[in-house]
């Protein structure tokens, strides 16, 4: 185990110098000393906090100790000890020995607290960090958009700068806290009958509403498809009504890859699809940026049914951003 690194400790400017009471022998982790009350050394009395002291400063048997907590009635001091059974002390501390001391005879006192290299050595770590970014002088970097549905937290080795930013982009947060929305119909008359499997396309080929980030390009009026423009969850809903038929017919919902229309959702199946009557049709999808969605209609048995003609409270196909996945 190290000495503890980077962590809290205490000094007081007021403490005054005193003598070893009884010898310190090597490896002890109680230091008797004489009358610490009054002396200054209250103030290092803090639960949990470190401090350093140093024993027989500027002689041959030099040695700084990591300490733990003082006693100024017992005038004792206690070093510092690992937790982790490895049996490692706060004696020997920073480069010195772990030795014994005599009692000192002395009237100059040659034990007292001290500011230590290894604690100046982080003090100049923490600052080199901090110059790096308090003025914002290091390396000039764009930060990156955030992506709100990225797989991995980032890491760095340094603290941000206070002009440090991420941004999301306009699309991006307009869908956030906006409620991206789309609402597509049919504003021609179209001729389109049902089949059954994956059905028959719907056609759309006007924007009703759309809004916080998705335009009416993301439509594709020649196929009916919309393309979403950021992943996360989507409620989609679809309805259509039927001109005629006599067979059973439906609604659905797909996801598009390619040539490929995939059934994810499906209104109930309408019998006897004739005029006035119709199939809806809402669910939540997981989906990502760039995937495409359309509507088809679908038709089982007898003759397929056909569209109604155009009218938009009758066929709609909706995409509405919920939250990121």
């Amino acid at each position: 185990m190290a000495y503890p690194a980077y962590n809290a400790r205490y000094y007081t400017g007021a403490a005054q110098a005193v003598n070893l009471d009884q010898k310190l022998v090597a490896g002890a982790t109680i230091i008797y000393t004489t009358t610490l009350s009054g002396m200054g050394w209250d103030h290092l009395v803090q639960t949990q906090t470190l401090f350093t002291i140093v024993v027989d400063n500027g002689l041959a048997t030099e040695e700084k100790i990591l300490c733990s907590d003082l006693s100024t009635t017992g005038n004792s001091i206690t070093v510092w000890q690992a937790t982790d059974g490895s049996g490692m002390t706060g004696r020997g501390y920073d480069g010195t020995s772990n030795i014994e001391h005599a009692v000192s005879s002395s009237a100059v006192g040659l034990v007292f607290p001290i500011f230590s290299a290894i604690e100046a050595q982080e003090a100049n770590n923490a600052v080199v960090a901090i110059s790096q970014i308090a003025p914002n002088t290091g390396t000039s970097v764009t930060p990156a958009n955030v992506s709100p549905t990225a797989s991995s937290a980032g890491s760095s080795k340094y603290a941000a700068a206070y002009d440090h930013a991420h941004k999301l982009d306009s699309t991006t947060l307009n869908n956030l806290l906006g409620r991206a929305y789309i609402s597509v119909t049919r504003n021609t008359t179209w001729s389109i009958s049902g089949a059954s499997g994956t059905g028959t396309a719907l056609t759309w080929n006007s924007v009703q509403f759309a809004g916080q980030g998705i335009t009416s390009g993301a439509l594709d009026t020649s196929t009916g498809y919309i393309t979403v423009p950021i992943a996360g969850i989507w409620r989609v809903s679809g309805a259509v009504q039927f001109q005629n038929g006599n067979g059973n017919s439906g609604i659905l919902l797909q996801t598009v890859s390619g040539a490929t229309r995939t059934t994810v959702a499906s209104g109930s199946l309408v019998p006897d699809a004739s005029a006035n009557k119709g199939s809806v049709v809402s669910t939540l999808l997981s989906l990502t940026a760039g995937q495409v969605v359309c509507a088809a209609l679908v038709s089982t048995g007898g003759t397929p049914a056909t569209a109604y003609s155009y009218d938009a409270t009758r066929h709609y196909l909706t995409l509405e951003f919920v939250s990121v996945a």
